[in-house]
């Protein structure tokens, strides 16, 4: 985290919302995970945690996830967001 700067992440999470973020790829590359969490997203979800709903786990590349699947899991990561409450949420992919 940089001292004194804010992000989006920050901004709407001040304001209520409900924030996820999906990714293909390890959390751990680059400190993204720890990016996210530290800006306002309660929800950070990355390869290790998303290929264990896969139907076949072992459908991933070197990367992390094919694009395909991790659309899927974000119109589901959507619906559970919206049918949680009518407080705003938000999600990244």
């Amino acid at each position: 985290m940089v001292p004194g700067v804010e992000c989006l992440g920050d901004l709407l999470s001040a304001q209520g919302y409900r924030l996820s973020f999906l990714g293909g790829a390890s959390t751990e590359f680059a400190g993204k995970g720890r990016f996210y969490r530290d800006h306002g997203f309660k929800h950070v979800y990355g390869l290790q945690t998303l290929q264990k709903h896969l139907e076949d786990p072992e459908y991933v590349n070197d990367w992390g996830l094919y694009d395909d699947t991790l659309y899927d899991l974000t119109l589901d990561e959507i619906e559970r967001l919206d049918s949680q409450s009518d407080s705003p949420w938000g999600s990244l992919t």
